[in-house]
């Protein structure tokens, strides 16, 4: 399994999707009203705090005009070996 740290994935998909929602000029409140969700699960995925769903992230990804591959792609693997990188330096 390539993402073996189940917590940093969880950290790095929220640092990928706030990336990539800024990028297309969306706020919280905007990309939430797109998807037909508060704007706190925004927020809360961006933080690290939740791990979305397949099917929330697929909504994410459509209202971003994105797909999964162009989202887990290789800046994905780079923060995420950055954070494991992290996290072992702190053992």
């Amino acid at each position: 399994m390539k993402y073996k740290n189940i917590h940093a994935a969880t950290q790095i998909t929220g640092i990928r999707l706030k990336e990539l929602r800024e990028s297309k000029g969306l706020t919280p409140t905007s990309l939430g009203k797109k998807i037909n969700k508060h704007h706190n699960v925004i927020l809360s995925i961006e933080n690290g705090k939740t791990d979305p769903s397949i099917m929330i992230l697929s909504q994410i990804l459509i209202a971003l005009g994105m797909e999964f591959h162009e989202f887990f792609d290789e800046r994905y693997d780079e923060l995420f070996k950055e954070a494991v990188d992290r996290v072992l330096l702190n053992e």
